[in-house]
């Protein structure tokens, strides 16, 4: 008896501090005016699934509702056996390469604009897109159960985000999704070797962190993200316990069974493993067999230039010959914003300029002679969902910097 009054005590004071901090619940807010008032809007609708689009993307509309009906008629068991009407949006004015789903109000946002790099393999991007976000609108609608259900009825749905966010790890939700937009398409991150690279580099060099901060990343060291995380810590789980592992496990820690940690609770119930053991499980297979592989491999001679200590993580990419022992390099890093950067063979660095912010999937760079290109991304002065790739130049000489398009949609210059 003792246990149920605390349980309700629990439950009771989380609800009132989500209904008090809705961010809590990752409910993103939601202003109005984002798109052109030019845009002419249509719509699909089905039993299942609305879809919302610019009159343009048309086709691309009916192909996201093709797949949402062959994703609510096959791959259930996975996931659990309810699933909910969900509108989805089709954004166009953004080169934001992405998406989501939210529950305040429910729905799915699609942006269009494919990435440059290393996310999609040689899947079509809406194809990849649509699989992934409509996992976790299968995910959240098999969230709606017992507990969750029952105050995501009587106080909204801001608090059923907080409950789902509460009961779910995050790394399971987008782990999930990989692992899908990986098995039902021939690209997906899980297919893309420099999904791998991070972790793969950080094992084989000895740097093995504890799940607590694999899970919740540093502020100090560089960790991989939980997309990476959940993605191996998913797949294990099924190898080993069935297809039908996480959608258990899920029912159970919606509905907070055991209260406190029901996600680990959850999990040891049907594999006989808690969260940090399942962590150390997987680590130690994928440690197995990215050693057999590494044995087997015969790396190219390379010489280490810039060896100077640095006081936190820095990433040096896109690395271009400007001429001998001198090269073009983008830095950035915990305490250092994208930076252009030369590098010369003793290893010392000068700062040339500072390139405006872009997404790191559409970042290039070109080096000819003196003038250094890239592309970077540009705001719209009204609309919110508005933005634009611009081309910009810089004279190595005259140390000026330009932009060479306005309001253009251009990549990979």
């Amino acid at each position: 008896m003792a246990r149920r009054y605390l349980f309700l005590l629990y439950v009771l004071t989380t609800a009132l501090f989500l209904c008090a901090n809705p961010a809590i619940g990752q409910v993103p807010s939601n202003p109005l005016g984002l798109n052109p008032f030019g845009l002419k809007w249509q719509q699909i609708k089905t039993e299942r699934v609305e879809i919302v689009f610019p009159e343009e993307l048309q086709p691309q509309a009916q192909r996201v509702a093709n797949v949402v009906h062959y994703l609510w008629d096959n791959q259930r068991k996975s996931v659990g056996d309810k699933a909910e009407k969900v509108t989805i949006l089709l954004q166009n004015q953004t080169t934001n390469a992405n998406g989501f789903v939210t529950v305040g109000p429910y729905r799915s946002e699609f942006y269009v604009t494919p990435p440059q790099f290393n996310i999609s393999g040689a899947a079509d991007w809406l194809d990849l897109l649509a699989i992934h976000e409509y996992r976790h609108v299968q995910q959240f609608s098999n969230s709606s159960r017992g507990v969750t259900k029952f105050f995501r009825t009587i106080l909204g749905s801001w608090v059923w985000g907080g409950f789902l966010g509460t009961a779910l790890p995050r790394w399971y939700l987008e782990g999930d999704a990989v692992g899908t937009e990986t098995a039902l398409t021939l690209g997906g991150r899980g297919r893309v070797p420099e999904f791998d690279m991070q972790y793969r580099a950080l094992r084989l060099s000895g740097r093995k962190y504890g799940y607590e901060k694999a899970s919740a990343t540093s502020l100090k060291q560089f960790v991989p993200n939980h997309y990476n995380l959940g993605y191996y810590m998913t797949t294990y789980a099924r190898i080993h316990f069935g297809a039908d592992i996480w959608s258990k496990v899920v029912q159970d820690a919606v509905n907070f069974k055991g209260v406190f940690f029901p996600f680990s609770q959850g999990l040891h119930r049907y594999t006989g493993l808690r969260t940090r053991q399942l962590y150390r499980a997987t680590m130690q297979e994928l440690d197995s067999l990215w050693i057999q592989q590494d044995t087997t491999l015969q790396l190219t001679k390379a010489t280490v230039v810039n060896q100077k200590k640095k006081a936190t993580f820095t990433s040096y990419r896109n690395a271009q010959y400007e001429a001998e022992g001198v090269w073009l390099v983008e830095k950035s890093g915990f305490d250092k914003i994208r930076t252009l950067v030369r590098i010369y063979a003793n290893g010392t660095e000068e700062t040339l300029t500072l390139p405006g912010i872009n997404d790191e999937v559409n970042n290039t760079l070109s080096v000819v002679g003196s003038q250094v290109c890239w592309s970077e991304l540009a705001y719209g002065v009204r609309w919110g969902l508005q933005d634009f790739s611009v081309v910009c130049l810089y004279d190595i000489k005259t140390k000026q910097k330009r932009r060479s398009t306005q309001q253009t949609r251009y990549f990979a210059p």
